[in-house]
């Protein structure tokens, strides 16, 4: 089996490392995928004979089926790693000298750099699936404070989180982004959020983010236009008026209810820690020509 991923799926870690389908119900991890168990009915042992289990049989079967992933990047880590758990004889190839892909961390002049602007969200779904609490306390996160500095009429402008941040509550009210009904709004929305699943969030019709947060948000413009829309266009790379409503409540919960991280030796610690028990099954430096059925 070869299994091969497209050239925009390695964000499912890291910027959020991460992105969803256009409806967060659509989703499909691997690890659903391949968790399906196959029905099959076991052959009646011979008179004496002990039967195999089922599962043995199932299982040793697969041993010897090879699965091949092209690239090394946290997509191709994450399918390896399941495509093992389920006993598959996997090899990855990568044609670069590192695994990671985008997300890599270079080592320079005592610096660590990531490539490319990404954090990691600590309450990201598959983040919480996939490294669970022991493997999130190997990465050692260290937290962005909540909030984002807005920079407006020649000065910066803080837009904090005073529900986690009391301190922060003068600047909040006082910073020249949106109006004080405004901020009380978005801080009754990120309480609901909190308290709410995503499944009640979305309960309501579909529409493009700029509506959800004029019309059914009452946000006024200068609120959606200084903060929401150069924020969440940086995210998800389009338009408010392209952005779906339900994908808005999505990542505004993942950051309403953790937070903004990054690993204390930079976010190539993500792809170092999903490489883990596949060392001797990866293959650097091996660029993939030509796939063909055989």
């Amino acid at each position: 089996a070869v299994v091969s991923q497209s050239r925009n799926a390695g964000a499912t870690l890291g910027k959020s490392l991460s992105h969803q389908s256009s409806r967060p119900s659509a989703r499909m991890s691997f690890r659903k995928l391949f968790a399906r168990t196959p029905q099959a009915v076991p052959a009646p042992a011979a008179e004496g004979e002990e039967m195999e289990p089922l599962s043995q049989r199932f299982r040793r079967s697969r041993d010897s089926r090879p699965a091949v992933v092209i690239g090394a990047g946290v997509s191709g880590l994450t399918c390896a790693q399941l495509l093992k758990e389920k006993n598959f004889n996997v090899t990855v190839l990568e044609a670069s000298d590192g695994v990671g892909g985008r997300v890599r961390t270079d080592d320079i002049d005592g610096f660590k750099l990531d490539r490319g602007f990404q954090v990691f969200l600590d309450e990201y779904p598959d983040v919480r699936d996939y490294f669970r609490e022991a493997g999130l306390a190997k990465l050692n996160l260290k937290k962005f404070q909540p909030g984002a500095l807005v920079y407006r009429n020649g000065a910066f402008n803080r837009v904090a989180d005073p529900l986690r941040r009391p301190q922060d509550l003068v600047s909040a009210l006082t910073a020249d982004v949106g109006s004080l009904v405004d901020k009380f709004k978005v801080g009754a929305y990120k309480i609901y959020s909190n308290l709410a699943t995503l499944e009640t969030l979305n309960y309501g019709r579909e529409t493009d983010t700029y509506t959800f947060l004029k019309e059914q948000q009452g946000l006024s413009d200068d609120m959606i236009d200084q903060f929401f829309r150069p924020f969440m266009r940086g995210i998800y790379l389009s338009e408010l008026e392209d952005q779906s409503s339900h994908m808005f409540n999505f990542i505004f919960k993942v950051l309403a209810d953790g937070s903004a991280t990054l690993p204390e030796n930079g976010l190539g610690a993500v792809s170092d820690q999903l490489a883990v028990g596949l060392q001797d099954r990866i293959r650097l430096n091996t660029p993939v020509k030509q796939v063909s059925e055989g």
